[in-house]
């Protein structure tokens, strides 16, 4: 049987990933003779993302500190030795402070051991950066592989246990969306194959608003202002409220902090009739973080019944 050999060729780059499964299928580009059968040549390779990366980490409370762990598990799928680059997409509404802020150590899982990326991280071997690198530099061992070959890549993430004031106000509440891929390139040619691995999303534990905020007209010419705790509260945490005026948020409406979940208010907190927006925010014990804001309307004027002295009304 005559064997046809492959002349010169100038074709297209082609990569289909299929449908979320992290496996990929390259057709290469070249502008050679090729003296090879198309299907020993051919550069494919998957990979797959595995472990505890999804978390939300508890900042300045007992997760700070800590790594969370994941594997990436990349096989030479296709019939040529690739030499392999790691990139990392951040979604278009990630943190770009979380990503700045949140450690990322890759490293070559040993064989033979079981879970070995729960392990503790070697002090050698590893590559050292931070989620907002685009792209990281893969550990010596995961560089290359030959056909056929795997091999599991470690990665661990955490947010370091003290960070500058300002990061510490900035961070509670946000989000950071990753997904990681690798280039597996033929040696000398332009020959490629990619895949993808499914994304993994980090937040920052931060307390939930206030509920059910409502205001409640007396008949002694002042009023209530009640509200339900944040849904979200942390077990054995102590949650405080502060109540402020909108316009003039650095003084705080009757005794503050406060646990209570109401607070009166009378006509002699403000001195001029007029509307006023007022916010109520919690603050919980364990983590330290503070709620977004939620606000109400209320209204100071005079009442003729009450002889034209001040009162307040739910607007």
């Amino acid at each position: 049987m005559n064997r046809r050999r492959l002349g010169p060729i100038a074709a297209l780059v082609t990569l289909a990933v299929l449908g979320g499964s992290g496996v990929a299928v390259a057709v290469w580009t070249a502008s050679a003779s090729v003296s090879a059968t198309a299907s020993s040549t051919s550069p494919a390779t998957t990979v797959g993302l595995s472990g505890g990366l999804n978390t939300t980490y508890s900042f300045n409370g007992p997760k700070s500190g800590v790594a969370v762990r994941g594997a990436l598990e990349i096989t030479n799928t296709g019939g040529a030795p690739l030499t392999y680059a790691l990139t990392n997409t951040l979604a278009a509404e990630s943190s770009a402070a979380l990503a700045k802020a949140t450690d990322l150590t890759l490293w070559v899982a040993k064989a033979g051991v079981a879970d070995p990326c729960n392990q503790p991280i070697p002090t050698t071997g590893t590559v050292k950066t931070t989620l907002a690198e685009v792209a990281p530099a893969l550990p010596a061992g995961a560089q290359t592989l030959a056909a056929g070959a795997k091999v599991t890549v470690c990665v661990a993430t955490s947010l370091p246990k003290s960070l500058p004031s300002s990061a510490n106000e900035d961070l509670p509440g946000q989000k950071v969306t990753a997904t990681f891929a690798v280039t597996g390139a033929v040696a000398g040619s332009s020959w490629t194959a990619s895949a993808t691995a499914t994304s993994v999303t980090q937040t920052v534990y931060r307390l939930g608003p206030v509920r059910a905020i409502a205001c409640n007209d007396n008949t002694a010419l002042n009023l209530t202002v009640s509200w339900t705790a944040p849904a979200s509260k942390p077990t054995g945490a102590q949650v405080s409220y502060r109540v402020y005026d909108v316009a003039n948020p650095g003084v705080a409406l009757g005794p503050q902090p406060t646990t209570a979940t109401s607070l009166q208010l009378s006509p002699d907190t403000w001195s001029r009739n007029g509307t006023y927006r007022i916010a109520v925010e919690a603050t919980e014990s364990l983590h330290g973080t503070t709620s977004k804001v939620v606000e109400t309307s209320i209204t100071r004027e005079l009442v003729w019944w009450a002889f034209f002295v001040p009162a307040l009304s739910c607007a």
